[in-house]
């Protein structure tokens, strides 16, 4: 799960789909896909593939089987993505209670981050 969460905010894997009025992606359009710079540079390949192929990254999208982790990870990513999107838009504020606020909601994230950072829940 932390790594995940790593690949995500380092720009390694993007998360895209449908968002709920409560800012969380769908589960069901959701879809995991790699950095497009990486394309430029590597192919995947099946060594036990009947016949020899190979799959541009940039046509490759992901899924993740275990549907905790999935859960888990889209309600983390909503607040990580609301966190930058309030950070973005009162970047420096004149107001206390804006910046009281804005610490607020980055103290919670990092401690949610610790907890799913902290589990393990195998990747299958």
């Amino acid at each position: 799960m932390g790594l995940l969460m790593v690949w995500h905010k380092s720009g390694i894997l993007h998360m895209k789909g449908d968002r709920g009025d409560d800012n969380l992606l769908d589960s069901t359009s959701v879809q995991f896909v790699l950095n497009p710079v990486f394309g430029k540079y590597m192919t995947l390949s099946c060594v036990e593939a009947k016949k020899e192929e190979t799959i541009k990254l940039d046509s490759l999208n992901i899924a993740l089987q275990d549907s905790n982790v999935l859960n888990d990870l889209l309600r983390w990513e909503s607040l990580y993505n609301g966190y930058a999107l309030m950070s973005a838009k009162y970047g420096d504020p004149d107001k206390e209670h804006i910046k009281t606020a804005l610490d607020e909601l980055r103290e919670n994230l990092e401690l949610i981050e610790m907890k799913l950072q902290g589990s393990v829940e195998p990747l299958k």
